[in-house]
């Protein structure tokens, strides 16, 4: 198996004046700089477009025709400032035939703001910025890494910015 095609950066446009803040504290401190690790509530963003096709290879180097499942997990961003984020969820799956020989690709959609965020302790969800993981494959050992960093564009305070 192995990543075709996805994304290694994705630009996240803050629709709102409202500033990112620690994922999960619920007296939602003010964070004046935007970098790895910070997270903003997905209500400050257009989520409506925001997804990306994952596209996996999958080739039969066997003696048999045959099917396999491929499992896509997530990994998020880390985060000192984080606490509660799974290590590792599954966020996609989808079963393919593969003939003897050949090779079958797989397309899976990811929904990043449904998929690849957390829900604070207030029940809001919020999108870790920074490096994000995702890994397909059944078990570690066989399993493909790919890494996406989400960055942050918009405008806060009347001044454009762009996270690093």
């Amino acid at each position: 198996m192995y990543v075709a095609s996805a994304p290694s950066t994705i630009m996240v446009q803050n629709t709102s004046i409202s500033e990112p803040h620690n994922i999960f504290s619920s007296n939602s401190a003010i964070i004046e700089s935007l970098s790895d690790g910070q997270a903003i509530d997905i209500s400050t963003i257009n989520c409506q477009d925001l997804t990306f096709l994952l596209v996996i290879g999958v080739k039969n180097n066997g003696p048999l025709d045959g099917s396999q499942v491929v499992l896509v997990f997530w990994e998020p961003a880390t985060s000192e400032l984080v606490t509660g984020a799974p290590i590792k969820q599954l966020i996609g799956f989808e079963r393919v035939q593969v003939v003897v020989g050949m090779t079958e690709f797989v397309t899976v959609k990811i929904d990043i703001c449904q998929l690849l965020s957390n829900v604070d302790s207030e029940g809001k969800r919020k999108l870790v910025i920074g490096q994000h993981t995702i890994l397909v494959g059944s078990s570690s050992e066989t399993q493909v890494r790919h890494r996406i960093d989400i960055k942050l564009s918009g405008s806060m305070n009347g001044k454009e910015f762009m996270s690093e």
